[in-house]
């Protein structure tokens, strides 16, 4: 995922659009034998292909390429130029400008208006908002086993400097006063889960010893920091760079 270095870190009305099943269509495209490719599961037709390429790194590179020249072909005919390009993905990417070319070669989808765009100061992650009340994050690693917090910024008040200080601070009181426990654990590849304490830093848990936790044993600050601060550090840098 590479993200624009040039636009600002808040927007508003965006557009996403997708290749769905990019690689499948692409193999089936060149005869690719896909008998053993379970189409209708997104997830194991994912794993699927993504082994197929593991073993056969022409082919990686074959789709990978071929995805790369699929968007330049879209935003080349649609005239999408760079500054208009806020988001490019592996099999999609987010504009400023609506695509009016959306059958070319392949179809690409579109996928939804976006509503509120937020990125991260350092450009590897993004918080969008849609206009059903979607909230989605991307670039997020090593997330807590429920993210709802984030849900908190779709009732922020983007049109002036006090509606967004004030919501940043009820998000902020909204995590630091959650009872939902798993708001703040995170589980690793072992099967391990951690959970930040006051005084003790990251403690590593089996599942049954979560329910032991006292939920004002937990540094909260932790998810604030970790996850919710860097959206609202670039909130912070555009209404005051608004001056509104």
């Amino acid at each position: 995922m590479q993200i624009s270095n040039t636009c600002n870190f808040v927007l508003k009305d965006l557009f996403s659009y997708d290749f769905q099943a990019c690689n499948y269509y692409l193999l089936k495209n060149i005869g690719w034998d896909l008998s053993e490719i379970n189409f209708e599961d997104k997830t194991q037709r994912n794993i699927q292909i993504g082994y197929l390429q593991k073993n056969n790194p022409k082919l990686a590179r074959y789709l990978y390429d071929s995805t790369v020249s699929l968007i330049d072909l879209y935003l080349s005919e649609n005239k999408v130029n760079e500054d208009q390009v806020i988001v490019r993905a592996r099999d999609g990417v987010i504009t400023s400008k609506k695509f009016t070319k959306l059958n070319i070669t392949m179809p690409i989808e579109f996928i939804s208006d976006i509503s509120k765009f937020i990125i991260s100061t350092n450009r590897k992650r993004y918080l969008a908002i849609y206009p059903t009340g979607k909230v989605e994050v991307k670039g997020v690693s090593n997330k807590t086993l429920n993210t709802d917090y984030f849900n908190l910024f779709r009732n922020l008040n983007f049109s002036t400097k006090k509606g967004i200080l004030n919501g940043l601070d009820l998000i902020r009181q909204a995590v630091l006063n959650s009872k939902n426990i798993f708001w703040f654990v995170r589980k690793t590849e072992e099967g391990e889960f951690l959970i930040p304490i006051i005084g003790e830093g990251i403690l590593r848990l089996n599942q049954s010893s979560i329910s032991m936790i006292d939920i004002e044993e937990i540094d909260k600050n932790f998810v604030w920091e970790e996850f919710i601060w860097p959206f609202a550090k670039s909130l912070l840098v555009h209404c005051y760079s608004q001056g509104g």
